[in-house]
Protein backbone atom coordinates (compact mmCIF):
# COMPACT_ATOMS: atom_id res chain seq x y z
CA UNK A 1 0.00 0.00 0.00
CA UNK A 2 0.91 3.34 -0.97
CA UNK A 3 0.19 6.69 0.29
CA UNK A 4 0.42 9.94 -0.06
CA UNK A 5 2.94 12.46 2.95
CA UNK A 6 1.33 14.87 3.86
CA UNK A 7 3.89 16.64 6.22
CA UNK A 8 2.08 19.36 8.30
CA UNK A 9 1.00 16.90 11.29
CA UNK A 10 -2.93 16.52 12.03
CA UNK A 11 -5.17 19.30 13.63
CA UNK A 12 -5.83 16.76 16.50
CA UNK A 13 -1.77 17.46 16.89
CA UNK A 14 -2.09 20.87 16.42
CA UNK A 15 -4.96 21.34 18.77
CA UNK A 16 -3.21 19.10 21.71
CA UNK A 17 0.16 20.89 21.40
CA UNK A 18 -1.16 25.31 20.89
CA UNK A 19 -4.39 24.88 22.34
CA UNK A 20 -7.36 26.65 20.38
CA UNK A 21 -6.87 27.85 16.97
CA UNK A 22 -6.89 31.57 15.74
CA UNK A 23 -9.85 32.47 14.24
CA UNK A 24 -9.04 33.13 10.74
CA UNK A 25 -6.93 29.20 10.98
CA UNK A 26 -10.23 27.87 12.35
CA UNK A 27 -12.17 29.61 9.18
CA UNK A 28 -9.69 28.11 6.89
CA UNK A 29 -9.51 24.56 8.16
CA UNK A 30 -13.13 24.25 8.59
CA UNK A 31 -14.48 25.51 5.22
CA UNK A 32 -11.83 23.35 3.52
CA UNK A 33 -13.36 20.77 5.68
CA UNK A 34 -16.83 21.57 4.56
CA UNK A 35 -15.78 21.33 1.19
CA UNK A 36 -14.25 17.88 1.29
CA UNK A 37 -17.48 16.37 3.30
CA UNK A 38 -19.51 17.95 0.90
CA UNK A 39 -17.88 16.10 -1.65
CA UNK A 40 -17.75 13.21 0.24
CA UNK A 41 -21.49 13.82 0.17
CA UNK A 42 -22.60 14.82 -3.49
CA UNK A 43 -21.20 11.03 -3.92
CA UNK A 44 -22.85 9.26 -1.48
CA UNK A 45 -20.00 8.92 0.83
CA UNK A 46 -20.64 9.45 5.24
CA UNK A 47 -17.01 9.36 6.64
CA UNK A 48 -18.73 8.10 10.40
CA UNK A 49 -15.55 9.28 11.60
CA UNK A 50 -14.63 13.02 11.49
CA UNK A 51 -12.49 14.40 13.81
CA UNK A 52 -9.06 16.57 14.66
CA UNK A 53 -6.88 13.67 14.03
CA UNK A 54 -8.41 12.45 10.40
CA UNK A 55 -7.88 16.35 9.23
CA UNK A 56 -4.27 16.13 8.02
CA UNK A 57 -2.37 19.08 6.96
CA UNK A 58 -0.40 19.89 3.83
CA UNK A 59 2.83 21.20 3.82
CA UNK A 60 0.99 24.13 2.43
CA UNK A 61 -1.30 24.58 5.34
CA UNK A 62 -4.39 22.82 3.29
CA UNK A 63 -6.39 20.41 4.65
CA UNK A 64 -6.68 16.79 3.49
CA UNK A 65 -9.56 14.11 5.09
CA UNK A 66 -8.68 10.83 5.88
CA UNK A 67 -9.39 7.22 7.33
CA UNK A 68 -12.50 6.14 5.61
CA UNK A 69 -11.99 2.61 7.35
CA UNK A 70 -15.46 3.67 9.18
CA UNK A 71 -17.16 5.29 5.89
CA UNK A 72 -20.59 4.17 4.44
CA UNK A 73 -21.44 4.28 0.65
CA UNK A 74 -25.58 5.60 0.48
CA UNK A 75 -27.70 4.25 -2.27
CA UNK A 76 -27.33 6.39 -5.56
CA UNK A 77 -28.46 6.23 -9.14
CA UNK A 78 -25.65 5.60 -10.87
CA UNK A 79 -23.87 7.85 -13.24
CA UNK A 80 -26.33 10.79 -12.01
CA UNK A 81 -25.13 11.42 -9.05
CA UNK A 82 -28.30 12.06 -7.91
CA UNK A 83 -29.74 9.79 -4.83
CA UNK A 84 -33.11 7.35 -4.90
CA UNK A 85 -34.25 8.98 -1.73
CA UNK A 86 -36.54 11.94 -0.75
CA UNK A 87 -34.66 14.84 1.68
CA UNK A 88 -36.28 12.93 4.79
CA UNK A 89 -34.46 9.47 3.76
CA UNK A 90 -31.55 11.14 3.55
CA UNK A 91 -31.08 11.51 6.71
CA UNK A 92 -31.86 7.91 7.43
CA UNK A 93 -29.47 6.02 4.50
CA UNK A 94 -28.02 3.88 7.42
CA UNK A 95 -29.09 0.92 10.11
CA UNK A 96 -26.27 0.00 12.62
CA UNK A 97 -26.50 -1.97 15.45
CA UNK A 98 -23.24 -0.80 16.27
CA UNK A 99 -21.78 2.48 17.47
CA UNK A 100 -18.88 3.39 14.85
CA UNK A 101 -16.66 6.18 15.13
CA UNK A 102 -15.50 7.66 18.04
CA UNK A 103 -17.80 8.55 20.61
CA UNK A 104 -16.78 12.39 21.31
CA UNK A 105 -17.55 13.21 18.06
CA UNK A 106 -20.54 10.72 17.13
CA UNK A 107 -24.10 12.32 16.82
CA UNK A 108 -26.90 10.95 18.95
CA UNK A 109 -28.47 8.98 16.99
CA UNK A 110 -25.40 6.88 16.32
CA UNK A 111 -25.21 6.70 20.18
CA UNK A 112 -28.87 5.77 20.21
CA UNK A 113 -28.56 2.65 17.18
CA UNK A 114 -31.24 5.12 15.12
CA UNK A 115 -31.30 5.26 11.47
CA UNK A 116 -28.90 7.66 10.36
CA UNK A 117 -27.33 9.12 7.37
CA UNK A 118 -25.26 12.78 5.85
CA UNK A 119 -26.43 14.58 8.98
CA UNK A 120 -23.94 12.27 11.78
CA UNK A 121 -20.83 13.96 9.18
CA UNK A 122 -22.58 17.51 10.04
CA UNK A 123 -23.07 16.93 14.22
CA UNK A 124 -19.41 16.12 14.05
CA UNK A 125 -18.60 18.79 11.95
CA UNK A 126 -19.77 20.98 14.68
CA UNK A 127 -17.62 18.89 17.21
CA UNK A 128 -14.72 19.80 15.36
CA UNK A 129 -15.58 23.66 14.71
CA UNK A 130 -16.13 24.21 18.98
CA UNK A 131 -12.83 22.54 19.59
CA UNK A 132 -10.96 24.22 16.71
CA UNK A 133 -12.47 27.70 18.36
CA UNK A 134 -12.42 27.24 22.86
CA UNK A 135 -9.63 23.84 21.96
CA UNK A 136 -11.96 21.32 24.07
CA UNK A 137 -14.32 19.25 23.64
CA UNK A 138 -18.35 20.39 24.45
CA UNK A 139 -19.09 16.74 25.64
CA UNK A 140 -16.63 15.39 28.24
CA UNK A 141 -17.01 12.69 30.79
CA UNK A 142 -15.26 10.42 32.89
CA UNK A 143 -17.32 7.14 31.87
CA UNK A 144 -18.94 6.18 29.31
CA UNK A 145 -22.42 5.73 29.79
CA UNK A 146 -21.93 9.46 31.26
CA UNK A 147 -20.45 10.94 28.42
CA UNK A 148 -23.02 9.33 26.27
CA UNK A 149 -25.91 10.59 28.16
CA UNK A 150 -24.66 14.18 28.04
CA UNK A 151 -24.26 13.48 24.38
CA UNK A 152 -28.11 12.34 24.05
CA UNK A 153 -29.32 15.26 26.22
CA UNK A 154 -27.02 18.01 24.11
CA UNK A 155 -25.83 18.90 28.08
Amino acid sequence: MVMEYVGGGDCGSLLSTRGPLSIPLARLYFAETVLAVEYLHSYGVVHRDLKPHNLLITTAGHIKVTDFGLSKIGVMIPKTNTYKQSAKDISREFKDLENCGTLHYMAPEVILKKDYGRPVDWWSMGIILYEFLVGSLPFDGDFIPELKRMIVMGK
